[in-house]
């Protein structure tokens, strides 16, 4: 007998419904395999490469006749267009942001920043201190270790380690530490020692060492070891470097070199400076001094010059030329790339103007008001113009950027900014006048005698805020004023309110206040009772006139209900 709760087809199913059963377990578990082997297929194919580029001070040398450092930003830029979507890429740099640091060293990109970003922020490299491989590795080794993926390290230097580190032990290091880690070098422009350090850390690495020699050597090195990471096959072979091994004398013999010679060649509107340095590109560390004379013995070697124009009112200049010195030799550095700023008529020399990389605010370089405006010596770049028109009159502007192009004299005309004029009513150079951003920042101020004629400003739109004395007036906003990309806006200060008392004896109030019947906005007019009824400028409008005669003995109240202000019209309130 069967129970009604029963299925006799569950408990004891027919062949074909076995079978049925049986095939769709079977399906299930291979779409499970197949999403398992999708998964990881994906995870074995990611690919990880971590770029170290040398950004210390030797990179201001020559490979042909471009600057290494400018070569390796375009050869850079190159790699990193076109990067596959399964290749994920970060970048270090060292030795770019600070004289004789060993631990500057910087990530620009972690592992799977966008590369239009790292090469963005390449562009922005200045070679600057010294050469910490050993730490460079460590650093970039760090980026990896949280990832199982394979790895490569690329290491591009022209130069040997400066900061008393053992590359070649950390490259050693790292590679048994149980990261999945390749190291490949690229030796650019380097020399026999330097050559042989990288050789080395490319070997302990079990990577290839690349030598390169001018820009299209660097590419095609990058380029390999880019496609090789991508394919996650080794790069081909290299052909060994042969590299010079000191010869084994059987007897002692020391040659002594004579030392080289640097001489100056100015450009004719260069003049010799007050000092000027030979020092360590990398180090900064001054190797010779010389004071008004264009040329100096010195040991072989690679310099940078260091310019200093005048005793008390001039900076320390590295200039971005680097001289390699052979014994024995003569060799001639150009002094021919300057900046001469050609400022509007009537514009009187500054107190100082200087020069600020881009990103910082800090000027690098200044000029003080005794070298007046004649060409300066600078090095070639792109930087932002700081001009301070007074020392205590005036704030520091930003002129905006300046192209100083390298084996010239640029001139750079000073056409943007303001003309400002004063009715002749106005009671003396007033206290002072802001030029305010449309986010309430105060972009310029000026002061007293400066409030008036040509003034140099930032281009755009802003807020005009006039102060007619430190105390007793509101600042008056006189609306807004828009400076061209070339020409001066022309600010007039001619609209304005003046009392006439019934007779001499009548005393000023406490205060006048002018309310906007548009804006609402209120002008405090307070009286010096020793200077009497001065007039006071404000913007044109509709006005209601509040008087308050006394501190502590009256109460402000309404004198005038309305009245009307015309541009360019001083108001006589008679009384």
């Amino acid at each position: 007998m069967i129970s009604r709760y029963s299925s006799p087809s569950r408990r004891d199913p027919s062949p074909a419904g076995r079978l049925v059963r049986n095939l769709f377990l079977a399906a299930g578990i291979f779409l499970s395999l197949l999403n398992f082997s999708a998964y990881t297929q994906a995870q074995e194919n990611k690919a990880n490469l971590v770029v170290i580029l040398d950004g210390s001070g030797s990179m201001w040398g020559l490979v042909g006749a471009e600057r290494k450092i400018a070569a390796a930003k375009r050869v850079m830029g190159e790699v990193l267009k076109d990067v596959p979507a399964h290749m994920r890429m970060g970048f270090v740099a060292y030795g770019h942001r600070r004289k004789g640091d060993c631990r500057d060293i910087e990530t620009i990109g972690t592992l799977g920043t966008a590369p239009d970003r790292i090469a963005s922020a390449v562009k922005r490299i200045q070679p600057t201190g010294k050469t910490p491989i050993s730490d460079a590795l460590r650093h970039a080794s760090k980026l990896l270790q949280q990832s199982d993926a394979p790895s490569t390290i690329l290491l591009v230097s022209d130069g040997i380690e400066t900061c008393q580190g053992d590359p070649c032990a950390i490259a050693k290091e790292l590679r048994a530490s149980g990261i999945k880690l390749v190291i490949h070098t690229v030796g650019f422009g380097v020399g026999d020692k330097a050559a042989r350090q990288l050789q080395c850390i490319a070997k302990e690495g079990g990577g290839n060492y690349y030598p390169a020699h001018d820009s299209a050597a660097l590419q095609k090195a990058l380029f390999t070891v880019k496609k090789a990471v991508a394919e996650q096959k080794a790069p081909p072979p290299v052909e060994p470097v042969k590299v010079a091994t000191p010869e084994k004398l059987k007897t002692k013999r020391i040659k002594i070199a004579g030392p080289g010679t640097i001489k100056l060649k100015l450009a004719p509107w260069a003049k010799l400076p007050y000092r000027w340095h030979a020092v360590e590109p990398e180090t900064g560390e001054r190797k010779a001094t010389v004071s008004k004379y264009d040329r100096v013995m010195i040991r072989k070697g690679e310099y940078q010059i260091v310019w200093r124009q005048s005793e008390h009112h001039s900076t320390n200049l590295p200039l971005s030329e680097v001289v390699n010195v052979p014994a024995g030799k003569m060799v001639t550095v150009a002094i021919d790339t300057g900046l001469e700023l050609v400022p509007p008529e009537g514009l009187k020399a500054p107190y100082w103007w200087g020069l600020a990389r881009e990103g910082e605010r800090k000027t690098f370089v200044r000029f003080y008001r005794r070298e007046g405006m004649r060409p300066q010596v600078v090095p070639a770049g792109t930087y932002r113009l700081i001009w301070h028109q007074n020392e205590h009159g005036s704030t520091p502007v930003d002129l905006g950027p300046v192209t100083i192009e390298p084996g010239k004299l640029n001139r750079h005309r000073l056409e943007r900014g303001v003309q400002i004029s004063l009715a002749n009513w106005i009671p003396g150079p007033p206290y002072r006048l802001d030029l305010v951003s449309t986010d309430g920042k105060r972009i310029v101020r000026w002061q007293r005698k400066l409030v008036q004629g040509v003034q140099l400003a930032p281009m755009g739109t802003y807020r005009l805020r006039y102060h007619q004395n430190e105390h007793g007036y509101s600042p008056i906003d006189l609306g807004t004023v828009t400076i061209p990309e070339t020409g001066f806006a022309e600010i007039k200060v001619n609209t304005g309110v003046k009392f006439i008392p019934s007779s001499e004896e009548t005393e000023p109030p406490y205060k006048a206040i002018f309310v906007n019947l548009d804006t609402k906005k209120e002008y405090v007019w307070s009286s010096n009772r020793r200077k009497g009824w001065k007039p006071v400028p404000l913007p044109p409008g509709r006005y209601r006139l509040d008087w308050w005669q006394n501190e502590h003995k009256t109460k402000r109240m309404t004198l005038v209900d309305e009245f009307e202000l015309e541009p360019g019209v001083l108001a006589e309130l008679e009384m």
